[in-house]
């Protein structure tokens, strides 16, 4: 740009004669020159004029011009007679003035004026040319740095990107050039790394979209040239002209190896949880089962020598070994629950039921060793707790059970309290006791599970230290919070707040039979026929001791099969069936069952599982097939004779086999 501006000076001096000329360029409020010249300080200098006015000027003398007088001009020397200003325009700005000046009057002439106005025009050109050079310098080299940020965001993100031309046949690939690639040989390339089981796949959902389907979007394998496999995401849209016609399309190709790798590991690593998590609930339910045979031998005779004349000596001694069965089942249970509430399996109910009888039904449960311990255990409600609350009972009663249990077990004195109370948190039961206590740095790990308040205690007062963590679970799963209040050395307070909604107690049914109290079968005595699918012989022995007792003697069989064929023989009045048995398992046995009472009209026979599968999906599996009651072993003498009244009770439907 200064090369042309000393060009043009040299021919506009050549032009206009004179003692010179020159060029001021306007930036911002400052003017420049290409060279010094002597004179051009003053403010009023007409090159001045000509920049803000963008108009040329010819001031022949600045004595007697009426232009000179009218913009009150001055020459920058006394010397300076004549002068010529032209303005340089680009696109509308001014730049500046080309100028001359001479030392004597000068008349215009048009002519030169023309020249002169070329000669501006072209710095005008020029600038314009250098700026344009300029600014598509900067371009490039923005779109050059772009191009290498997108180019290596492409290869660390893994990335090739295609376009397809269908009117010029042409095929472009980010690395290589648009004319290097011929347009067949790029289709037959697009799909010759898909995996053989991937193309169809990938075809149709190409061809899908070419006509007029969303745009390509899957996921497919890749296979390399070297045989390996990689996975990858390919991305695809048409181009459409004006009227809808294809003329192209372009895409992009993502390695999503790793990715997909990683969420393949995932979906492994969650499967082999999930089967070891089933593992685990099969090896607990195993467990279960193999541990509750054996106990309802101990704790089946043990209740039925109970209730023969024994000395006192030899009933505490059957006591003991009742209660330690008792304490073996609950730790089964509760480590059942604690795999159940992991696996997510617990399954809540939602029915009416009266939280006060809840509590009375649990204090009475807990009466006989509060006796024994010489505490008082009592049930304190306020009027606002009465009446009927849609829940779990089943689960509630079980959560109040584990706070009066550890209430009793360290509490030495004093009184243990169930507080019932509603606000509008919901439903409030506490447990407060008199006991040991628990210190401050120990009440946040408490519910935690296998803890206790101190690994002594474990010692001193037994269990597993399951009760709080799975009652908290339980607590949770209901939607409600568990929390505790304790000085050591000044008892606790266990707080259960449950957002329960107000029920009916119109729907509430008629109480349970309470725990130790056997109801009587005296109404069929010895004319009752039952029928007992067995097949463990000690199951046998302890059945028939306890229905002898009762005064009822059972007929066995020792699996489905038989107790088909017996069923089929002749009546019976109940049928007592095992699960498990070799042959055909009692669920199996009961279909059958069922589907013959149905199909032949024959009035239905009540069915009880004596079962040592006790998991709440096993029992529902149990009612499923047709049972009427199901009773878990160990067998408590109460429960199976509750369930054996509730079996043969008057159905409103007593044919037909319905279950």
């Amino acid at each position: 740009m200064r090369a042309t501006a000393e060009r043009v000076v040299r021919l506009a001096h050549a032009v206009y004669g004179g003692v010179g000329a020159d060029v001021v360029w306007r930036e911002g409020r400052r003017h420049s020159r290409t060279r010094p010249f002597k004179g051009d300080a003053n403010k009023r200098f007409p090159s001045r004029q000509v920049i803000s006015a963008a108009e040329s000027l010819w001031i022949a003398d600045f004595d007697t011009d009426p232009k000179a007088q009218a913009l009150n001009l001055a020459p920058g020397s006394p010397d300076v007679k004549a002068f010529l200003g032209v303005p340089i325009l680009s696109d509308g700005k001014v730049l500046g003035a080309l100028i001359a000046i001479d030392v004597k009057a000068r008349p215009q002439v048009d002519k030169v004026l023309r020249h002169f106005e070329s000669l501006a025009s072209l710095l005008g050109d020029d600038y314009a040319r250098v700026k344009m050079a300029n600014e598509l310098e900067a371009a490039l080299e923005d779109s050059a740095r772009s191009e290498r940020r997108l180019r290596a965001a492409m290869r660390i993100a893994r990335i090739r990107v295609w376009e397809l031309d269908h009117a010029r046949r042409e095929a472009f690939s980010e690395q290589q050039s648009r004319d290097l690639i011929d347009y067949d040989a790029a289709m037959e390339k697009l799909w010759a790394p898909v995996h053989p089981e991937d193309l169809p796949d990938a075809v149709a959902a190409w061809d899908q979209h070419m006509s007029g389907g969303p745009p390509l979007h899957i996921v497919h394998r890749h296979v390399r040239q070297d045989g390996g496999m990689h996975w990858v995401e390919s991305v695809a849209e048409a181009i459409r002209d004006e009227a809808g016609e294809l003329i192209g399309a372009v895409g992009a190709v993502r390695n999503i190896d790793q990715e997909k790798r990683n969420e393949l590991d995932l979906i492994e690593a969650r499967q082999a949880a999930e089967a070891a998590n089933e593992a685990k609930s099969l090896f607990l339910a195993t467990v279960s089962h193999e541990i509750r045979t054996p106990l309802n031998g101990i704790y089946g005779m043990a209740q039925a020598m109970a209730r023969d004349g024994l000395p006192d000596e030899q009933r505490q001694r059957l006591e003991v070994i009742c209660r330690s069965s008792e304490s073996l089942l609950a730790i089964v249970n509760d480590v059942l629950d604690l795999s159940k509430i992991n696996a997510g399996k617990v399954e809540l109910e939602s029915i009416d039921f009266d939280p006060v009888e809840l509590a009375h039904g649990v204090r009475a449960t807990f009466a006989a060793l509060a006796a024994a311990k010489a505490l008082d255990l009592r049930v304190e409600a306020t009027p606002s707790a009465r009446g009927a609350f849609r829940g779990d009972p089943g689960r509630v009663r079980q959560v109040l059970s584990n706070l009066v249990s550890n209430a009793l077990k360290f509490t030495t004195a004093g009184a243990v309290v169930i507080g019932l109370d509603h606000g509008p948190e919901g439903l409030r039961l506490s447990v407060t006791d008199t006991g040991v206590g628990i210190a401050a740095e120990r009440q946040p790990h408490i519910f935690d599970s296998f803890v206790q308040a101190d690994s002594s205690t474990t010692r001193h007062f037994g269990g597993t230290g399951l009760g709080l963590s799975i009652s908290r679970e339980l607590v949770r799963l209901m939607a409600g919070e568990l929390s505790v209040t304790s000085e050591l050395g000044a008892g606790s307070t266990f707080l259960v707040t449950l957002p329960l909604a107000r029920g009916s107690m119109a729907a509430l049914t008629a109480p349970a039979t309470a725990s130790g109290s056997e109801p009587a079968l005296e109404s069929l005595g010895d004319s009752l026929r039952v029928l007992a699918a067995e097949d463990n012989q000690v199951n046998q022995l302890v059945l028939s001791t306890l229905l002898g007792q009762l005064g009822v003697e059972p007929s066995f069989v020792a699996d489905g099969a038989q107790a088909l064929e017996a069923w089929r023989r002749e009546p019976w009045d109940l049928i007592l069936m095992d699960a498990q048995m070799p042959v055909m398992d009692g669920v199996e046995a009961t279909r059958l069952i069922r589907a013959e009472e149905a199909g032949s009209g024959r009035l239905r026979t009540p069915i009880i599982a004596l079962t040592a599968n006790a998991l709440s999906h096993q029992v529902a599996e149990y009612v499923a097939c047709g049972m009427d009651e199901v009773v878990a072993k160990p067998l408590e003498v109460s429960r199976l004779v509750e369930a054996m009244n509730t079996a043969l009770a008057p159905r409103p439907l007593d044919q037909g086999g319905a279950p």
